[in-house]
């Protein structure tokens, strides 16, 4: 499988980067099997954003949101979807 084939890449990080790096894939394969299907890069992530990062009303700040925009967080959640979907699309 394609996913496992990118978390190979990453041998070396230590066993919770590993985990953080199984966790962020299951969600881009998540994203991708979204329905409807984002048709583009950009949709893949902005679908990403939507499911992972914001509140259960699309809410990007307060107590429901599982990744606030000012942390490093959400910058490392998209820059490793955007990883995998580049590498996905590389395959």
């Amino acid at each position: 499988m394609i996913q496992n084939q990118f978390v190979v890449t990453k041998v070396g990080q230590c066993e919770n980067s590993m985990d953080a790096f199984q966790l962020r894939t299951d969600r881009g394969n998540q994203s991708l099997g979204s329905k409807p299907e984002p048709r583009t890069g950009v949709g893949v992530l902005e679908r990403y954003v939507r499911l992972d990062a914001l509140g259960p009303n699309d809410e990007q700040n307060g107590d429901e949101c599982p990744l606030l925009p000012s942390k490093a967080g959400r910058k490392r959640n998209l820059a490793d979807a955007a990883a995998f979907l580049e590498f996905t699309l590389e395959r």
